[in-house]
């Protein structure tokens, strides 16, 4: 079996001038990279997993990020917290992540409508509080982040340092409620025609 490494030298030296070519490395990456990258992060941080029902996840610009809370937390429900201009990054992480529809909802957020998320998050976790227990993954909806889809001028697709993902605990706002901070996976690089640098 080839190491995350020698799958990762593969990606970077396939040629990415054509859409077409760019169409096989972005595949290659979704098939190859991103599946071994979470399995990595989930033995590397098993003792953090717990038995959650249901998981918040406020998407960023890169979805691939978001696959590791996920893949390490295996909530039997997520809710997705996106823009509507994000729903094929939503299919995308459903279909990495082998989520069914019943287990995936997805709410379309506006600008810093705060409080409608809030009441949005509240009534699901009043529902999922009755079964389990609730995580949230906020690093999606990042001021870092957000600049990187936004139509900015910046690239949409960032290189990021160097780091190893990291759960954090955040205190609790009442019991029930758990926020995991995995810092982005920058060891496996960024599809979508990058090149290592």
């Amino acid at each position: 079996m080839m190491s995350l490494s020698d799958k990762k030298e593969i990606w970077r030296g396939m040629p990415q001038e054509t859409p077409e070519q760019q169409l096989w490395a972005d595949n290659y990456y979704d098939a190859e990279l991103i599946p071994m990258a979470q399995e990595r992060f989930r033995g590397h941080y098993a003792s953090e997993k717990g038995d959650y029902y249901g998981l918040f996840l406020l998407m960023g610009p890169l979805w691939e990020l978001s696959t590791f809370s996920v893949a390490l937390f295996e909530p039997q429900n997520v809710h997705v917290f996106c823009r509507k201009e994000q729903a094929l990054q939503v299919k995308l992480l459903q279909q990495n992540l082998g989520l069914d529809d019943g287990s995936l909802c997805c709410t379309y957020i506006q600008g810093e409508d705060i409080p409608s998320l809030y009441r949005v998050m509240k009534k699901q976790h009043d529902i999922w509080d009755s079964v389990g227990r609730t995580a949230i993954d906020i690093t999606g909806g990042s001021a870092l982040a957000a600049p990187a889809g936004d139509g900015s001028g910046l690239p949409r697709h960032r290189r990021l340092p160097h780091r190893e993902p990291v759960p954090a605990r955040i205190p609790s706002p009442r019991p029930g409620y758990r926020a995991t901070l995995p810092h982005p996976c920058g060891h496996i690089g960024y599809r979508h025609g990058l090149k290592a640098a």
